[in-house]
């Protein structure tokens, strides 16, 4: 099977209209990147239960998405860095299947960040458009 994929359109600022597509980490990467991301969070104070320590991004999906709040940035960025190489531009929506790795100057706003990585996170754990079908 192989991995999932979504296509996901900005609305709003300056980054309105652009639309990107999110391909979900192969599961031995995903997998280290929950430990990561889990280590991490414990290491910042967050109380991680046992079970989920060892549940990969399921155990990340119950704690959600802003539990990468309580990491510290050191910790962080790496896994941001990560989880952006997940995305690449879609240049024209009328040939979806052509596409290209983001530039610095793709993204206009820095929110649209935020939005692709949270977005990336719900491809992971199953909560997207993606997932549904």
């Amino acid at each position: 099977m192989a991995r999932r994929q979504e296509q996901y359109t900005i609305k709003g600022g300056r980054d309105n209209g652009k639309t990107f597509l999110l391909t979900e980490m192969p599961a031995d990467q995903a997998e280290q990147f929950a430990w990561r991301a889990i280590s991490a969070a414990a290491r910042g104070g967050l109380n991680v239960p046992a079970e989920m320590a060892g549940s990969g991004f399921a155990g990340l999906a119950q704690m959600g998405f802003n539990m990468l709040m309580s990491i510290s940035f050191d910790d962080l960025q790496p896994l941001l860095y990560e989880m952006m190489q997940c995305v690449v531009l879609v240049p024209d929506t009328s040939k979806p299947s052509v596409t290209r790795p983001i530039d610095r100057e793709d993204i206009e706003e820095a929110s649209t960040y935020f939005k692709l990585r949270a977005e990336v996170f719900k491809l992971h754990v199953g909560f997207s458009k993606a997932a549904e079908s």
